[in-house]
């Protein structure tokens, strides 16, 4: 699973493109950052660039940890109430298909 494959899962149909583009935008914004912090790529200022980029990065991970924690324990029930919504579609689809060709 790549960088976008659980939320590609996870999304409507109707909302893929919409997750593509956040990708996209997420993306050029690493590119937007990687190029501001050029400068700093002399060596004395290694040590305090990988320290701040370290610490930023500490500080994303527990946030997010702590906002969708509760996640992880509902996972199930949402995977399933999914599947359980495919497989109507499925159902209605294959209604239609029925009645259409009887």
């Amino acid at each position: 699973v790549g960088a976008l494959g659980w939320p590609h899962t996870k999304a409507p149909t109707n909302m893929k493109s919409f997750i593509m583009s956040l990708f996209l935008l997420m993306n050029a914004v690493r590119s937007a950052l990687g190029i501001a912090a050029s400068p700093t790529s002399v060596h004395p200022k290694l040590v305090w660039r990988f320290s701040g980029l370290s610490i930023a990065t500490a500080v994303a991970g527990i946030a997010f940890w702590v906002l969708f924690r509760c996640y992880n324990d509902t996972e199930e029930a949402m995977n399933a109430a999914r599947r359980e919504e495919q497989q109507e579609v499925l159902r209605s689809v294959a209604r239609r298909m029925e009645e259409g060709g009887a």
